[in-house]
């Protein structure tokens, strides 16, 4: 591995332009994981949120440009899978949840709730940052615009995450977060 900590840090996905034309799911993409030697079959990025983002945003270095390789994306498949990964994410906190005393994950399991907020208002995909400012100022009770304010910080000003811990004045809104944007997923997503 490099030296250097971005490489530490990178991860991503490879696939096949005919199973980007496929169903999410239908076949597993190669992924490597942050800071690992070794590729798997995995469904990370093989999501409707991944494939919009794709057409949307990707860049072609070589090759036809993603927009002509990855079909449109149904807003009701984007809704659908943010209430599911919505779902997940707040099992992962409530299994475990030390993961909230962590500097890295807490704000990584804010942020992507208010980017699964946003999509399941809007139906399409936007920034971490961005939908976390939108929902600071329009939907999220009171209570949680400091948590929301403290993950936008950390996402624009990034600490080692190996050595950071978690502010624990923050870590039972946070809990209380999750749950809250799991059912307001849900009631957005309707």
């Amino acid at each position: 591995m490099r030296p250097e900590g971005w490489a530490r840090r990178v991860e991503g996905s490879w696939t096949t332009s005919a199973a980007l034309r496929d169903r999410v799911g239908a076949h597993p993409w190669l992924y490597v994981d942050r800071g690992s030697r070794t590729m798997e079959r995995s469904r990370h990025d093989d999501t409707w949120n991944a494939r919009w983002v794709l057409r949307d945003s990707g860049v072609a270095v070589v090759g036809a440009r993603a927009d002509t390789l990855v079909p449109a994306v149904a807003a009701s498949d984007l809704r659908r899978e943010t209430v599911e990964q919505a779902e997940a994410k707040s099992a992962w906190i409530l299994d475990d949840p030390d993961v909230l005393d962590d500097g890295w994950a807490q704000p990584y399991a804010v942020l992507t709730l208010c980017r699964l907020l946003w999509t399941a208002a809007t139906g399409t995909v936007t920034g971490k940052v961005e939908a976390a400012e939108w929902a600071r100022s329009l939907i999220v009770p009171a209570r949680f615009r400091p948590l929301l304010s403290a993950s936008i910080g950390y996402r624009l000003h990034p600490f080692d995450p190996i050595s950071g811990a978690a502010d624990p004045v923050l870590v039972p809104i946070a809990e209380d977060f999750a749950l809250w944007a799991r059912d307001e997923v849900r009631r957005r997503a309707g």
